[in-house]
């Protein structure tokens, strides 16, 4: 049986109206007070993770100071590591996604429907690709998204503002971010020579300001039994849109002409520095028409590299494969059948 896999990983939902008695423990702590509000925050590791639980949601209670039987409970954190663990690179299946909503309702001691039907506010899907190690380059040859500006920090490419945007494309290499906090860098960098895990995802910050994820995303009830297969096609219908030109190979093309000379003079520049280097001095210049200027670049490229192998078209495929093993039509959700109507008991 080939398993769905879950597009899901952080997220921020938040519930209203729950009891308190519901979800005392000890390992809440005061940390302010407003007017009439007292807030509350912990940390929530998943004692059944199949990693060890190294990895904790954070959880924030807000106390309406004239009503001290209920709360508003916010639910912050990646719901994958919170199931896996933090240095995984395995993606939820459907399956799992589903039993995470049930154990992360075990230990909140609230019932499953409260989780399913909690509003979402912020969330972020992705998956992991795994390709060819010659395909790290392919990050660096992305280079435009419509309405949204290209921004490296450090080795992860981001299409959007990470603190303003409301919406943001990332791209990055998932086995650089498992390693980087560990010793074994010889092991990270045998690995680096054979293969690369790209992850990418769609992160957005307001899910009130992008109509797409408003309509679809507002609970995991609506991911998972009504707009799950929409997501997944907007995911790789998005990917396709990111603009790709590559500045990474040795020129495919013998200089024919003096025409071609300059050419290559401008194709082995951009090779040295990089891409980004000139697309974020392009963009901070008082040039008035950078659009001309970007045509100029990228036909270069294409002049140069038109045999040579596209890494997006490959990593495209593999993606559309991916995002069709995600889809499914009449999907049951095995050992955890949630039923439809609210009211009823699960």
């Amino acid at each position: 049986m080939i398993k769905k896999v879950a597009m899901v990983d952080k997220v921020k939902m938040y519930l209203t109206n729950v009891k308190i008695k519901s979800i005392v423990s000890d390992d809440w702590k005061y940390f302010k007070k407003t007017d009439s509000h007292w807030y509350f925050k912990r940390k929530l590791k998943n004692p059944r993770s199949i990693l060890g639980g190294n990895y904790s949601l954070i959880l924030i209670a807000v106390i309406d100071e004239d009503n001290s039987k209920t709360c508003c409970l916010t639910i912050r954190g990646s719901l994958r590591k919170w199931y896996f663990g933090r240095n995984c690179r395995r993606d939820l299946t459907v399956n799992e996604l589903a039993e995470c909503t049930k154990l992360l309702s075990a230990a909140l001691r609230l019932a499953p429907v409260q989780i399913l039907d909690a509003q979402i506010n912020q969330i972020e899907f992705g998956v992991t690709l795994t390709l060819p190690a010659e395909y790290r380059k392919l990050q660096d040859c992305l280079y435009f998204y419509p309405r949204l500006s290209r921004n490296q920090y450090n080795t992860t490419l981001y299409f959007g503002d990470k603190t303003k945007s409301s919406y943001n494309l990332i791209l990055y290499d998932k086995y650089e971010e498992i390693f980087k906090n560990r010793n074994n860098k010889d092991n990270m960098y045998k690995a680096n020579q054979k293969i690369y895990f790209m992850r990418y995802e769609i992160s957005v910050n307001k899910l009130s300001s992008v109509p797409f994820f408003r309509e679809r995303a507002q609970t995991l009830r609506m991911i998972l039994w009504g707009y799950w297969n929409e997501i997944g096609n907007h995911l790789l219908a998005t990917f396709d849109k990111i603009k790709y030109v590559d500045f990474t190979s040795e020129p495919g093309k013998e200089i024919a002409c003096y025409q071609d000379v300059n050419k290559l003079i401008m194709y082995n520049g951009i090779v040295k520095e990089g891409l980004s280097y000139y697309i974020e001095k392009i963009n901070s210049s008082k040039i008035s028409n950078k659009s001309h200027l970007f045509s100029s670049i990228l036909s270069v490229a294409e002049y140069f590299n038109s045999e040579n192998e596209n890494y997006k078209h490959t990593a495209y495929s593999v993606l559309s494969k991916k995002i069709t093993r995600l889809s499914y039509q009449s999907y049951v959700i095995e050992n955890y059948k949630i039923k439809r109507n609210q009211n009823e008991n699960v």
